[in-house]
């Protein structure tokens, strides 16, 4: 089941790999 907090849980990884990516 999809939910809100975990698709909200998606979005910080991607941001957080996103700021790795930016930083690397």
């Amino acid at each position: 089941k999809r939910t809100i907090v975990s698709a909200q849980e998606e979005i910080a990884a991607a941001k957080r790999k996103s700021w790795w990516k930016f930083w690397k």
